[in-house]
């Protein structure tokens, strides 16, 4: 939650993001007007991974830059969720994890 309050923040505050990749983190930094307003490393890898698909070569700026500030609502709700299945997926047993039921509609058209 931190690293996306931060990032919220950059957003406000610039109008290019870099990020780097430092293997397992990413260091993301908010420039404006040439000057690096903000910097910090990033360690969650679902964020880490959501990141990564944004922008050309870890930059961010211009009409994307733009996109991804106005739906950045849209961009937390994403990381929100894949951390939830995520930490869901873990916490279940193996066999649930492994079941896939057949929806009942299905079974209803092959019988």
């Amino acid at each position: 939650m931190i690293d996306l309050n931060r990032l919220h923040e950059g957003l406000l505050n610039s109008t290019t993001l870099v990020v780097k990749d430092l293997g397992k983190e990413v260091e993301c930094s908010f420039i404006k007007e040439g000057l690096v307003t903000s910097t910090f490393n990033i360690e969650e890898d679902v964020l880490i991974a959501a990141l990564r698909e944004k922008g050309l070569n870890g930059i961010v700026e211009g009409t994307q830059f733009a996109t991804f500030k106005n739906n950045f609502k849209r961009f937390t709700l994403c990381v929100k969720a894949r951390r939830l299945f995520k930490e869901l997926c873990y916490s279940l047993p193996e066999e649930a994890n492994t079941v896939v039921k057949q929806p009942a509609y299905k079974e209803a058209m092959v019988a």
